[in-house]
């Protein structure tokens, strides 16, 4: 092994090593000053759970980042750890005080718009869809914002079980790992490599804890989405100009089949809402992991569910990923609402 790779592995170690040494620390804290995710009607669990978990994930990620920064220097460094730098305070405050939907999504807009000005992350071109390629300036930077915030958002409203949003972020982040390591990009593949080890260490604690269970918490949930929608516009712009060997013509819909299921459930619950005349935004139960729970199963089940769907939903992307990219889409689109639509009646059958 060379020196490359093993300046590497010990950088994602000592960031596992962080994340796992602060969790019991930061549940003691939490316990002492009462910030605990208190059960209630919307919540799964019957006990009182310490939330900020995703404060230990962003502190491994952070050491993790500087570290390789340090041995393989990119551009996105900066805007990256000052973008997250204003979720992880937004999460903290919804984790602690609770913070309005329209001041979250302000503070949202606020690291997304470093991302995409500091740090060029934005989708350029649609890749022919609808007959759009290339994007103006102006279209490409509302889209891309649009896009962060759709992501971000899908990924904190199935938080909602014990593993389920760690679960979908590391099938999605293992593929951006091994992708740019084959691409040749390494400081992406280290992002992805390091956000995979450090989501299965919270999902130990998160699944399997006693002593140190803990909550994901908003703080988490929105570090998850916003650092899963920057792997995905990355990896749709790099294949741009190329279209041979590991890149995709149909990149664009590869990474969407990844996230499908929180963003086509996110979608199905606001349509149900809109149609029955009540804010999208109220919050209830009608989501995957809620109907889900309603038929008898287990945390640890529908987990497994969810993962074992978002990996059927891209083994069959791969599968048809020669087809017309806006046929592709709808394909995605037409499995995964059949899943979650046959969720949602077969719990409703059982409730009555």
């Amino acid at each position: 092994m060379d020196y490359n790779h093993l300046y590497i592995l010990s950088s994602l170690l000592i960031s596992c090593i962080v994340t796992a040494g602060i969790i019991p620390v930061i549940v003691k804290i939490a316990r002492a000053k009462n910030i605990m995710d208190e059960p209630g009607l919307r919540k799964a669990h019957q006990k009182p759970v310490p939330t900020m978990g995703g404060l230990s994930i962003i502190l491994g990620f952070y050491i993790g980042v500087f570290l390789i920064h340090h041995f393989y220097p990119f551009l996105e460094y900066a805007s990256l750890l000052m973008g997250l730098i204003i979720l992880l305070f937004t999460g903290l405050k919804d984790d602690i005080l609770v913070s309005t939907p329209l001041s979250k999504l302000f503070m949202q807009i606020a690291a997304f718009s470093i991302f995409i000005f500091f740090g060029d992350i934005r989708i350029t071109n649609l890749y022919g869809i609808f007959g759009i390629t290339n994007l103006s300036d102006v279209t490409s930077i509302i889209f891309t914002l649009l896009l962060m915030i759709l992501i971000t958002n899908s990924i904190n409203l199935i938080d909602g079980v014990d593993g389920l949003a760690s679960g979908i972020g590391i099938i999605g982040s293992i593929f951006y790992a091994v992708w740019f390591y084959l691409a040749g990009n390494i400081p992406f593949a280290f992002i992805a490599t390091c956000l995979t080890l450090l989501l299965l260490v919270f999902l130990y604690f998160n699944v399997f804890g006693d002593k140190y269970k803990i909550f994901m918490g908003d703080t988490g949930s929105m570090f998850l989405g916003a650092l899963i929608s920057v792997l995905t516009i990355r990896f749709v712009e790099s294949n741009l100009m190329n279209s041979n060997g590991i890149f995709f013509n149909s990149s664009p819909a590869i990474s969407f089949s990844l996230i499908a299921l929180p963003l086509i459930d996110a979608a199905k619950v606001f349509i149900i809402r809109i149609i029955e005349k009540r804010s999208p935004i109220k919050p209830d139960k009608r989501h995957f992991h809620h109907n889900l729970l309603s038929m008898g199963l287990s945390h640890l089940s529908i987990t497994l569910i969810a993962i074992a769907v978002c990996v059927a939903i891209f083994l069959l992307t791969l599968i048809f990923k020669q087809t017309n990219l806006l046929l592709l889409f709808f394909i995605i689109t037409a499995f995964t609402t059949t899943i979650i639509m046959s969720v949602y009646f077969l719990a409703g059958k059982k409730s009555t």
